[in-house]
């Protein structure tokens, strides 16, 4: 059945208009085109090579760094170690001392006998020794083994009732072992008025004695320690400090840190190894460690990486004004290189156009052996060889209005087969013979429609009127009606344009192969519709035979697939034929032709073409089906 839907709205594609500017230049200019990739080339290699020294330069010089923090840094131990192997052997002096041991063994009620062997120590080492070295605070002996305690103090005294014993490291000094190293914050110290005057300290302590009962401690501020991390300073903000084995700082050039927790993110690295150098997580320092012989202690490096590679930027910074400095004075050579690469392309475009103006007869003299010139060459014996089509296809389009003049004879033969047609209708009018009186009636059409000349093809009505004709003549084989059902998108889609005899033959195609006999009618379906766009025509022909054989699908598909000319002429009226004749009126990518089986039973057939409203022609719609 012929039914309408909604309206087809056309839209069109809205073109960008072409932009001026650089762009448009690239585009339309090969020497421009040239020189912009030549340029950009250049410039390329240039920020490699820039990228490749600065990229080996910063490690050649984070490493020299490192080396050069290394030896710094093991100065700074060995100057330590000088410091604290002096206190170290003068407790061992005093430790093993006569004078001390005794002391030592003095009872504690002794209390004169104890202050007379006190201030000799004094006298014999202690003042020596607080004379020689300004950071000493105090010197503490004790006797564990009767409570014999002496301090011996500088500048600043001890409380009332301090004693050794109440230092939270007492209990873990270790028996027999060398020195234990303690760094705390001391608030048992007063002054001269008695006043409170906490202190920094480094407490030394060491046990004697065959059982360990006797006890040296030694309190030193940490000005040395200072000293020596202040000049262990690298570049503008690297600095150095020590750390215990806990990760404390015990020495820091900003006091506010001392006692201070390391990051995980440094203790981690320093867990895993005496010495080295690392890169903290989310940090840009580099941190250069070492541990101090005979301590738990690590001595610390720290530098910002960019102070390491500001002389890298430097030579970076170099390298990329030469590149633009080469850069400035390379733009005009490429330029007069790709000038002088295009001059002969730009003559060959001329030419060109000229002959797309009609002129054939502009050779281009071109110079040279290369590969322009041999372009050049080519594309004076393509106009040759253009001369000789055109004169050809004037010979052509001679003998295309001699085949004219011949189909007109065509058709005044065929006139003669028209008068008899008609003189059999006739006839079976008079004798009141229907049935052939419709089947000569509709087949003087058909041959009529078939041999008739028309400028522009025909329309989709034609050929639907054509498909109606046809099937009323098969009708009376099948003694009876065929029915064929069509659907139209919208009537106006009967005026596009179309070749002739383009349904007929898909109808007889179904009736002729789709098995069927008087018992088992044959049913068609006929769709025509447009595309999303409305650009192309969509026709559809379905049957309710037994479809296609696998083999013979396939059969077919290869058949329109193929080229050579033999398999065109293998069938004069088929699918090739029909697909070729729209391969000839809107060229291969406009022309879509699909077969398959439809999902219940029957064959079906699609056909796309673009839609062309046809030149004349009407079709009313006042039939319901085309049998």
């Amino acid at each position: 059945m012929i039914a309408g839907r909604s309206n087809l709205r056309l839209r069109g594609l809205d073109l960008p208009a072409n932009q001026a500017g650089v762009g448009s230049l690239l585009r339309n200019s090969l020497k421009w085109k040239l020189t912009f990739i030549f340029t950009l080339l250049f410039v390329g290699n240039i920020l490699i090579l820039a990228w490749s020294v600065h990229n080996s330069s910063t490690k050649v010089i984070i490493r020299d760094s490192a080396r050069f923090g290394q030896l710094a840094l093991s100065q700074a131990i060995l100057n330590i170690e000088r410091y604290m192997d002096y206190t170290r052997q003068f407790m061992y002096r005093m430790g093993v001392s006569g004078e001390l041991q005794r002391w030592a063994s003095t009872s504690p009620g002794l209390k004169g006998e104890l202050v007379s062997r006190s201030l000799r120590l004094e006298e014999e080492f202690v003042v020596p020794f607080f004379g020689l070295n300004d950071d000493i605070v105090s010197i503490t002996i004790y006797n564990a083994s009767n409570g014999n305690e002496h301090h011996f103090t500088k500048g600043l005294f001890f409380g009332l009732n301090y004693s050794i014993r109440d230092e939270p490291w007492f209990e873990a000094v270790p028996v027999f072992e060398t020195t234990a190293y303690y760094v705390s914050l001391n608030d048992r110290y007063v002054d001269g008025a008695g006043k409170p005057a906490p202190l920094h300290v480094v407490s030394l302590v060491k046990r004697f004695g065959m059982s360990g009962d006797l006890y040296v401690k030694i309190d030193v501020r940490p000005n040395l320690l200072q000293q020596i991390l202040n000049d262990l300073r690298l570049g503008e903000s690297g600095i150095g400090f020590i750390v215990d084995a806990d990760g404390r700082m015990i020495a820091h050039p900003d006091s506010s840190r001392l006692f201070e927790m390391l990051d995980s993110s440094y203790l981690e690295p320093m867990a895993e190894a005496p010495a080295g150098t690392f890169t903290p997580k989310g940090s840009n320092l580099t941190v250069i460690f070492d541990t101090i012989p005979d301590s738990n202690w690590r001595s610390v490096i720290q530098i910002p990486s960019g102070e390491i590679a500001s002389g890298i930027h430097v030579v970076r910074n170099a390298v990329y004004s030469i590149a633009l400095f080469n850069l400035a004075a390379s733009i005009p050579l490429i330029w007069l290189v790709s000038a002088s690469l295009t001059k002969r392309l730009i003559s060959l475009k001329k030419s060109m156009v000229s002959t797309g103006q009609g002129n054939f007869h502009s050779p281009i003299t071109v110079r040279g052996n290369d590969e322009i010139a041999v372009v050049a060459q080519s594309y004076n014996r393509m106009l040759q060889e253009l001369e000789a089509h055109v004169i050809h296809l004037s010979e052509a389009r001679a003998l295309e209005q001699q085949a004219v003049m011949l189909s007109l004879q065509m058709q005044i033969d065929a006139h003669f087969l028209y008068n008899t047609l008609e003189i059999i209708n006739a006839m079976a009018y008079k004798n009141k013979a229907e049935d052939v009186e419709v089947i000569t009636h509709n087949l003087a059409g058909m041959l009529r429609y078939t041999v008739e000349l028309k400028d522009g093809g025909t329309s989709l009505a034609e050929e639907v009127e054509q498909l109606r004709r046809y099937l009323l003549i098969v009708g009376y084989r099948f003694g009876g009606t065929v029915d064929c059902f069509v659907t139209v998108e919208t009537p106006a889609l009967l005026q596009a344009e179309s070749i002739k005899i383009l349904l007929q033959p898909l109808a007889e195609n179904s009736i002729l192969h789709g098995g069927f006999d008087e018992d088992r009618l044959p049913q068609l379906e006929l769709s025509i519709a447009a595309s999303v766009n409305g650009s192309k025509l969509l026709v559809r022909m379905r049957d309710n035979g037994r479809g296609f054989g696998p083999e013979r699908l396939l059969e077919i598909r290869r058949s329109l697939a193929a080229e050579g000319p033999q398999e065109l002429l293998e069938r004069k009226i088929g699918l090739r034929n029909i697909y070729k004749r729209l391969v000839k009126r809107w060229g291969s990518g406009n022309v879509e032709l699909r077969l398959d089986n439809a999902a219940g039973g029957g064959a079906v057939v699609e056909i796309g073409f673009p839609f062309t409203e046809a030149k004349e022609g009407e079709y009313a719609v006042a039939r319901t089906d085309c049998g």
